[in-house]
This record gives structure tokens, C-alpha cells and sequence, in this order.
């Protein structure tokens, strides 16, 4: 028996509010100094990069892509890496003195060291640059030891005095060179932190994969992709490719880039190309990947937009296209082959995406991003209603089937309304024997925004004298 009363049942889902389905945000694996390896930290747009990774290829893709638009990122440290490498010290000079370099390099670096007041150890004065001479360092003694550690690189300079007459040792003028590869991470360690991101509950729409890659990791890749999108994880897999080595001309590498697309296709992963970028965190000159800005801007758009789209304005933090001398010609190629180029205007400032490629066949629906982010977000938000109406009952009338087509698109009313999508009809096949399989099908169409990718005006003349009768 109770008592008489006025009872309030407060029911939720009345809103039809959707899960977000990690739009805007993504997720990065790659190299750094720090942090704790194959773990997933929450990077965010006040977190301090270097005091939670220092310096490094990941450090560096964070901070381009933040620079770019991306505000909330995952990112994991590869623990099972390949040290970088220096190459032999070259010196155009007068002074016996020398110059040696020790330590693992954090990063790709262009080392210069000049001498900039003559003398021997606690005399002589010099400046480095690590971007090819770009830009320098205060100037610096020569300290009595002999050795300076270069900051954040993960090297130490180490000078030696001439045996005979150390005051002779460095004269002003003396210049010392070297590069640096960058570390890089094993196949093997790509794989754990893919299949770590996959295996967490965390809602992301990519993984940039930081360094350079090959075909054998980017079919790697696809078939993780495709074993996420069979367990209802729509992801896209953003690799970079390999950059012009100094013994290749532009055209070899592109051709280099040609040969490897061959026999590769994939509708979830995409190849990014470098380019010539101010290093966010030092303001040195940098030729790096273009991957880390490309996510920067997809991330910070629309789902239906293309990321080459002039109104977004141009990238933010790019010098120029790489290689230098890289032409239409090379760019119309490897655009062809559905790497991610880049490319200027003539009229416009800045650089600007050419295509939001993807590496499908020329056939798929989802050469561009735009095309998969669209789906994806689709099919994220529609097996989000169904799921509502899992082992619901049902008396499979056609008022019935009618409601369940009305919440299904519901969903669709959302990208509809958020301008991602023309529009979008459900739609269920009435001849279904319900009682028997208890499995009920729908169709789903969506018509997509279309994009003005080519546009062509006719101008001419015109005399208004002739326009009478």
C-alpha cells in the first residue's frame, strides 16, 4: 500500500543529443626525447609539449598541426625506435683546429658552426645554426674544455686545439658542417601503437603516423584500418613519405614516389609530402613533413569541407613548397597518384593544400577526405540510433517501420542541419520476415556537398552599341 502522491519519472534520450564520434580530434604516434614510452597521453591547447616530450619528430608534428587548427590530440612515444645518425664533419678553413660531433641526435638537422673571432680554447668565439644557415646562435667562446652541447639535440661540438701552435687553432671564417637523421620509429613499434589506439576506448577520427614510410607500412596500415572499420572504428591513417635524399634530383624523386604507389591502393590511408616550415617552437627554418599541418587543418573544418579550400586561407607556418625547385609538372604527377602536394596560387599569398587525396583507386568514391570524413561521421552517427533500437520490440507494421525509418534519419538530419551532407534517406525493404530472422534491414542514401574543384570563366569584350535593335 502507499501513500497518495504525484510521481516524476524523468526519461532520458528525448533530445536525440548524438555522441560526437571523436570529430575534430586525432591522434599521433611517432619519436620523441620524452615521456613515457607505448603510453597515450591527452595533449590539449594549454598543454606544454616540450616539458611533457622535449624535443623530437613528434614534438615538432604536435606543434605543427596545433599551429594549424588541431586543439585536442592523443599522442603515444614509440619506445622501440632507430637511432639517428650524424654524417662526417666537413670544414672549409683556415685554422688547424677541428671539429667533432658526438651524442644521438634527437632530430634532422643541418649543422653549421662558424668561427667568428680567431684564436684558441677560452679566445676564439663561433656561432651554429641548425637549419643550413638560415639562422645562428648568439655568439659563443670556445669553452677551455673544448666541448658545447648543442641544446635540445641531443649533440655535443667537440673542439680540438692544434697540437703545434693552439693560438692558430680557429680562425675567423673557419666553417664546420654536418647533418643529422632523425630517429625513427620500427615497424614493429608503429604497429603496437596503432593496435594500442585501436584497443582503447578513446574517440578519435585519424592517426598521423610521424616519419618517414614506405609501402610495406602503408599496407601495414590499410589492414589495420580495415580490421578498425570491422569492429565499427572509422579512422583514417595519415603516413609521411620520403623526402629528397641530397644525391637526388627533383625528378628522381618523384619518380622514386611514382614507383612506390604502384600496386598499393587504400580507402582509409593517405601520404603526405614535406615541406619548407618555421619550426614553431625554435623559429629555425625546417624541412620536414607536411602531414602535421595537413591534420592541423583537416581536424579544425567541417567534415564536408576540403581541406583545400582557398577561403580557409593559407597554411599556417609554411615558407614555401619543397623541394625548392619542385614544378607543376612534379606536383600535377604525385597529386595524380593520390599523394597529399601542396601548391601556390599565382595572385595569393601562402601555400595551400592541392587535394585532401587519399590513396583509393581511381575509381572509389573516397579519393579525398572530405568523401571519407563524410561517411565515416554517417556511419557513426547512424549505428548510434540503431544501436537505441537494439532488441526493441516491434509489431513490424508499416507505421511501425515508418517510426523506425523517421529515427534512423534523424541522425542524418543532423549532418544535414550542421551543412555536411545535401541530405540523407533511410529506408526499409517491407518484405522482410521479421518473426523468422529477427534481423531487420535498412537502406541508407546520402547525397554529399559537392565541391567546385575546377573552375573556368569566359571573358570577353563587349560593345553596347552593338546590343541594339
Amino acid at each position: 500500500m502507499r501513500l497518495p502522491d504525484a510521481r516524476i519519472n524523468i526519461q532520458d534520450g528525448g533530445l536525440g543529443i548524438l555522441p560526437p564520434g571523436g570529430r575534430g580530434v586525432h591522434a599521433k604516434i611517432g619519436v620523441c626525447a620524452k615521456g613515457q614510452p607505448n603510453q597515450i597521453i591527452a595533449i590539449g591547447p594549454s598543454t606544454d609539449i616540450v616539458t611533457s616530450l622535449g624535443s623530437g619528430p613528434l614534438t615538432n608534428a604536435i606543434m605543427d598541426s596545433r599551429g594549424n587548427g588541431s586543439e585536442i590530440m592523443y599522442v603515444i612515444r614509440i619506445g622501440d625506435t632507430i637511432d639517428g645518425s650524424n654524417s662526417a664533419v666537413t670544414a672549409d678553413k683556415a685554422g688547424g683546429g677541428s671539429l667533432t660531433v658526438e651524442g644521438k641526435p634527437l632530430d634532422a638537422f643541418s649543422v653549421k658552426v662558424e668561427i667568428l673571432q680567431s684564436g684558441g680554447f677560452n679566445e676564439a668565439t663561433f656561432r651554429y645554426s641548425l637549419d643550413g644557415g638560415n639562422s645562428y646562435s648568439s655568439t659563443i667562446n670556445i669553452p677551455s674544455a673544448g666541448q658545447y652541447e648543442l641544446k635540445n639535440t641531443g649533440l655535443t661540438l667537440k673542439f680540438e686545439e692544434d697540437a703545434v701552435d693552439p693560438e692558430e687553432s680557429f680562425k675567423t671564417g673557419d666553417l664546420f658542417s654536418f647533418k643529422t637523421t632523425a630517429p625513427e620509429p620500427t615497424v614493429e613499434g608503429v604497429i603496437q601503437a596503432v593496435d594500442m589506439l585501436l584497443g582503447s576506448k578513446l574517440q578519435y577520427e585519424a592517426i598521423h603516423v610521424v616519419g618517414e614510410s614506405n609501402k610495406a607500412l602503408w599496407v601495414a596500415l590499410d589492414a589495420k584500418a580495415m580490421e578498425a572499420e570491422g569492429k565499427y572504428r572509422y579512422i583514417q591513417i595519415l603516413a609521411e613519405a620520403k623526402n629528397k635524399t641530397g644525391e637526388q634530383t627533383t625528378d628522381q624523386w618523384a619518380m622514386e614516389l611514382a614507383e612506390e604507389r604502384q600496386g598499393f591502393a587504400s580507402t582509409r590511408v593517405a601520404v603526405a609530402l614535406p615541406l619548407k616550415l618555421t619550426d614553431l617552437l625554435s623559429g629555425r627554418t625546417a624541412i620536414r613533413n607536411g602531414a602535421g599541418i595537413f591534420i592541423g587543418r583537416v581536424t579544425s573544418i567541417r567534415v564536408s569541407e576540403a581541406p583545400g579550400k582557398v577561403k580557409l586561407g593559407a597554411l599556417s607556418g609554411v615558407q614555401g613548397l619543397w623541394p625548392e625547385d619542385i614544378n607543376e609538372g612534379h606536383i600535377t604527377l604525385l597529386d595524380s597518384l593520390g599523394y597529399i602536394t601542396f601548391r601556390n596560387y599565382i595572385g595569393l599569398e601562402g601555400t595551400y593544400i592541392t587535394n585532401g587525396n587519399i590513396m583509393a583507386e581511381n575509381t572509389s568514391d573516397f579519393q579525398r577526405t572530405e568523401r571519407r570524413r563524410t561517411m565515416d561521421r554517417a556511419c557513426q552517427l547512424i549505428r548510434a540510433r540503431a544501436l537505441q533500437q537494439l532488441q526493441e520490440e516491434t509489431e513490424g507494421t508499416d507505421e511501425a517501420l515508418d517510426a523506425d525509418e523517421a529515427h534512423l534519419e534523424s541522425a542524418l538530419d543532423t549532418m544535414v542541419a550542421d551543412g555536411d551532407i545535401v541530405t540523407g534517406r533511410v529506408s526499409i525493404p517491407r518484405d522482410q520476415d521479421l518473426l523468422a530472422t529477427e534481423e531487420l534491414k535498412f537502406k541508407v542514401a546520402i547525397m554529399p556537398k559537392a565541391i567546385k574543384r575546377f573552375i573556368e570563366v569566359d571573358v570577353t569584350y563587349e560593345n553596347p552599341l552593338l546590343r541594339r535593335e
